[in-house]
């Protein structure tokens, strides 16, 4: 009787919430860059396929080739980690609280995010509720990316018990 090999699962390949790209393109990025690097891969090693002259438009396309735009824009990630990196010390009944001294929020009548001071943050309810459903999309994410791990099956069982008290934002 010859012996079965146990069939290979088929791999699908979708664009993660967010991501600069569609399904199609996120199938297409991940066989080319696992066709080269086949362990994984560095973000430097990333770049470099994306240059090389058989890289595939869909990788191709996610840089910024013009080096003053892109250098804009990298100074701007710059300035925003700057600003995710700032945290602030409050003493509270004698004992220090430390938390991040700015929070990324749509105030009303602007028309996109700042990083806005925490004390003005929790004093504005269309503020803090922005920070606690960020709060609550950041831990469905890490639910969503963990569940699959038995290792980690206490500690997701936990964060779910923990979403069910994070009130929605009205």
């Amino acid at each position: 009787m010859p012996k079965v090999k146990p069939s290979t699962p088929a791999i699908e390949y979708k664009a993660a919430e967010g991501a600069s790209f569609g399904d199609h393109d996120a199938q297409v990025i991940a066989l080319y860059l696992n066709k080269l690097y086949p362990g994984g891969a560095t973000p430097e090693e990333v770049l470099e396929a994306a240059q090389r002259h058989d890289a595939p438009e869909a990788l191709k396309n996610q840089f910024d080739w013009n080096n003053q735009s892109a250098a804009r824009k990298y100074r701007i990630n710059q300035a925003r980690k700057i600003l995710r990196s700032i945290n602030v010390v409050i003493v509270t009944s004698g004992k220090p609280v430390e938390s991040r001294a700015y929070h990324a929020v749509v105030p009303i009548g602007e028309p996109s995010r700042r990083y806005v001071p925490m004390q003005i943050v929790w004093n504005q309810r269309d503020l803090a509720n922005q920070v606690i459903e960020n709060a609550r999309v950041e831990m469905e994410s890490w639910v969503s990316r963990y569940q699959r791990y038995q290792r980690l099956a206490a500690a997701v069982a936990s964060a779910k018990g923990v979403l069910n008290k994070i009130p929605r934002a009205p």
